[in-house]
């Protein structure tokens, strides 16, 4: 309803310009009939070969497979696997009163213990936005205040709308490199050998849509102006939408088992993933020890009576996700030589602070530098598996910027103690002391 104006002004043009064309087209017949022909021809070679070479090619994760087998030299050789979550409070920045009767913390404590990772509890992110978080840690910037030195938005390929053009990870690697793409990032650049763009299209049952609407939605991306109104008009027909990041998180298990049965038959020294879990809305719930997918609202998005509720969510998928994560661990335990695998499983930020809770909270507004809505923001999961590491905790304030470049970058200078710890605000671009 808010923005129905738009596509009026839209609609209006768009019958403007085909009346002044065909006006002036319609005096001569043959001409006509043979710029349409063109024009349709054109548009429709470009969109299908544009969408085949940007996407559509990069989904067949058999043929990866296929292409990329392990051979008996590869089986001892170490890999990386560096799986980033999208938003997920770190154990730090865990309210134990609220995760009294959820269990999140101790979930990720029990899920890191089981399977020998070092934890840093008190790990978070200089940036409580991902495309400042994200840039950086690839690029260990620990003072980057500007995002856009790094990610640019995707013209042509709106399965991924952010692309990070700089990476000095991926530039450091001289090895072979798998990365993913999804509509969120695309980390898939001239260093990456192989590239999956997460296939959520095809899927035997999706969840709270159908096909045909999962079609309509995938039209409407190609952003042409019929698809637009074809699609605005069937959603005030109370047409079901699909939702980006419910999709996403539906198929979270599905993208992790995709993940291990590709460790387990190929060989790549990196595997870099992104995924985008648990962003909200959040439509997971804890029932006792097992999880459930709620029945979903029409507006998912809709606002919480308050952050305190809105953690709880969060908490409860936080618990839910770590179910998933470990029976991925376990698959890669059963399939791979364990010690062999270096494996990194970190957030790219904690729960954003958005500007409805700074609305709805005079008192504790982000000017002030609220140390709850700060560790609800920053403190972020940062799990890491060397080998044969055993499991440890590190309760150490420290930036995942500076843990990524300490075991990834090549180049790393290790902070000084003495140094505090900041934060950026967003809102001010100017970096404020954490504690």
């Amino acid at each position: 309803e808010k923005n129905i104006f738009d596509y009026l002004i839209s609609f209006i043009f768009f019958i403007i310009v085909n009346f002044l064309i065909f006006k002036n087209l319609s005096k001569n017949e043959i001409n006509l009939k043979k710029i349409t022909l063109f024009l349709i021809l054109s548009l429709s070679i470009f969109n299908i070969s544009s969408d085949y070479f940007l996407d559509m090619r990069h989904k067949n994760l058999n043929k990866i497979i296929e292409k990329n087998k392990t051979s008996e030299l590869d089986q001892n050789k170490t890999r990386n696997v560096i799986i980033f979550l999208d938003g997920l409070v770190g154990p730090g920045g865990i309210d134990d009163e609220i995760d009294k009767n959820i269990g999140a913390k101790k979930s990720i404590l029990n899920l890191y213990k089981k399977h020998n990772f070092k934890l840093y509890t008190n790990a978070y992110s200089k940036y409580n936005e991902t495309t400042y978080s994200m840039p950086a840690i690839l690029n260990f910037d620990l003072l980057q205040k500007n995002k856009y030195k790094y990610v640019k938005s995707s013209i042509l390929d709106n399965k991924s709308t952010n692309f990070i053009y700089r990476n000095k990870f991926l530039n450091d690697r001289e090895k072979k490199i798998f990365a993913t793409k999804n509509r969120i990032f695309n980390f898939c650049n001239k260093n990456v050998s192989e590239c999956y763009s997460l296939n959520h299209n095809y899927p035997s049952k999706k969840k709270y849509i159908s096909r045909f609407e999962s079609l309509i939605k995938d039209l409407r991306n190609e952003h042409a102006i019929l698809y637009q109104y074809l699609w605005r008009t069937l959603v005030l027909l109370e047409f079901k939408r699909e939702f980006l990041f419910v999709t996403e998180k539906v198929f979270f298990e599905k993208d992790l088992d995709d993940l291990e049965r590709l460790i387990s038959n190929t060989y790549f020294d990196t595997y870099l993933t992104f995924y985008m879990y648990p962003h909200s809305p959040f439509i997971i719930e804890k029932r006792g020890s097992s999880c459930l997918f709620k029945k979903l609202d029409k507006n998912p998005f809709r606002n919480e009576v308050s952050r305190k509720e809105l953690l709880k969510k969060h908490y409860q998928e936080i618990y839910c996700g770590n179910l998933i994560i470990d029976k991925f661990l376990d698959r890669l335990k059963k399939n791979n030589n364990f010690d062999n695998l270096n494996i990194l499983i970190l957030s790219d930020t904690g729960m954003k602070i958005g500007k409805d809770d700074l609305n709805n909270n005079d008192i504790n507004r982000l000017a002030k530098y609220d140390k709850k809505f700060l560790n609800d923001a920053h403190k972020v999961l940062f799990a890491i598996k060397n080998g044969k590491t055993s499991y440890n905790i590190d309760e150490n304030l420290i930036s995942s910027q500076e843990l990524f470049s300490k075991y990834y970058n090549k180049n790393h200078f290790k902070v000084a103690a003495d140094n505090p710890a900041t934060v950026l605000d967003i809102y001010k671009q100017v970096f404020v002391e954490f504690k």
